[in-house]
């Protein structure tokens, strides 16, 4: 006899919901024909309600905004430089009054960078508040790199022709815009950030120059240096990222990389798990 036999629709419901995950709800379903019905009649708004519940468990709700400006973030239209700054313009007043739609919409890009920060964080022995600390001040400083990527520059009419001049970034820019104040503790994370890129791109130069050392092996790159890029992998360039302004193109070096310091995880990621060539052709 099925014990959820009697129960009504609702109860059975909130019985499925109860399930910690829609896996465990999946197999509570296969232990009572009664569940199963009401699982499959339900399917949509049962697979909605998990997904909202598993997106609440990776990002905190307020957190759960800033993801949501990365995933949806505009791609640049490069042949409409005004056009696409106007489009991150709003995109980011959405941010600031934390009005972007239904998460659940975008679950599968959400739960992808999630995984995507995951793989360069230790969670386990964190306590609750500095897990929150560390996922917003990655998730901020991811945000910071998309809004570098796309220009976000100060923009003077000459003509029919717009120039643009570099602004002086600030690590509170965030914060004016949704009205809050950069704490010190989120100043010295975004620092820190920085450093962890830095030294991660600092490694794979290093790998990359031990394969410049046998250019027999690598004929393609016979002759190729890195004496270009001493502006950017020198230390005296460093402590900038410690100041609450600094030039993006002073700290970036005369050639700023997509995938350099504020080029985003996205790119980082692909070098990473790039085929040798390719990493090492990414620093001549």
């Amino acid at each position: 006899m099925d014990p959820f036999e009697s129960l009504s629709c609702e109860l059975r419901l909130l019985v499925l919901e109860s399930a910690s995950t829609r896996d465990d709800m999946v197999r509570l379903s296969h232990a009572s024909p009664a569940l199963l019905q009401a699982r499959l009649a339900f399917r949509a708004t049962l697979d909605t309600y998990f997904r909202k519940k598993e997106l609440s468990a990776i990002f905190p709700r307020d957190l759960l905004q800033d993801a949501m400006a990365i995933v949806l973030f505009p791609k640049k239209d490069i042949l409409d430089e005004k056009r696409s700054k106007a489009r991150v313009e709003k995109h980011m007043e959405t941010w600031a009054t934390k009005e972007f739609p239904d998460p659940s919409d975008e679950y599968s890009r959400l739960q992808r960078l999630y995984k995507q920060l995951k793989s360069q964080l230790e969670f386990d022995h964190l306590s609750a508040t500095e897990k929150y600390r560390l996922l917003k001040t990655f998730l901020r400083f991811e945000l910071y790199s998309k809004l570098f990527s796309a220009g976000i520059f100060k923009l003077a009419e000459s003509g029919d022709q717009a120039q643009y001049t570099a602004s002086s970034w600030s690590w509170g820019y965030l914060n004016k815009m949704e009205n809050t104040s950069l704490a010190a503790y989120e100043r010295e994370g975004f620092c820190c950030v920085a450093e962890y890129i830095h030294c991660l791109y600092a490694v794979l130069r290093a790998y990359a120059q031990g394969y410049l050392d046998y250019p027999d092996a690598y004929p393609k790159l016979s002759g190729a240096s890195f004496d270009n890029h001493s502006t950017f992998w020198g230390n005296s360039i460093v402590p900038g990222i410690h100041n609450d302004h600094f030039s993006t193109r002073r700290f970036l070096g005369d050639r700023i990389y997509l995938g350099t310091l504020l080029g985003g995880f996205d790119c980082l990621d692909r070098l990473l798990g790039a085929e040798k060539i390719e990493a090492i052709s990414f620093f001549l």
